[in-house]
Order: structure tokens, then sequence, then C-alpha cells
């Protein structure tokens, strides 16, 4: 979770958060949100997280097999 807001983060303009960190020193969130944002806080960094790295081999594995799926169907160009 902590990876993918980031990385939403990064695209918005300045003057905003860019991490997690900065919203949750903000306190400007609705009360609902704070134990999501607090537990996104506290996980690993995503460029340290394994879960993370486990994760993204996944996509990696997924998305040749989509492409190879795709090209034996002769749905690519």
């Amino acid at each position: 979770m902590r990876a993918s807001f980031e990385r939403y983060l990064a695209t918005t303009g300045p003057g905003l958060p860019k991490t997690v960190a900065e919203i949750v020193a903000t306190k400007k969130f609705h009360p609902l949100h704070e134990a999501g944002l607090i537990a996104a806080l506290e996980a690993p960094d995503p460029a340290d997280d394994p879960v993370v790295r486990e994760l993204e081999v996944h996509e990696i594995k997924m998305r040749q097999a989509y492409s190879q799926a795709m090209h034996a169907a002769k749905l690519t160009p």
C-alpha cells in the first residue's frame, strides 16, 4: 500500500505531500483514514520491503505470461 501510495504522491503538484510521513505530519486527513495512514507509515520502506520486491517479480512474470498468451492467440501485431 505504502509503495503504491508514494508512487502516486510523487506525481502530485508542488507544495503537496510526497510521502505518507508528510501526510501524517500535516494532520490534514479524515479521522477514518488515520489508522491506515499510521499502518502505512510504520510499514517498511518500499525500497527495503521484501513483500514489495516479491510482488514486483510476480508482476513481471504475469505480464510475460499475458504477452505470450496474446502472441499465441495472435492478438498482438
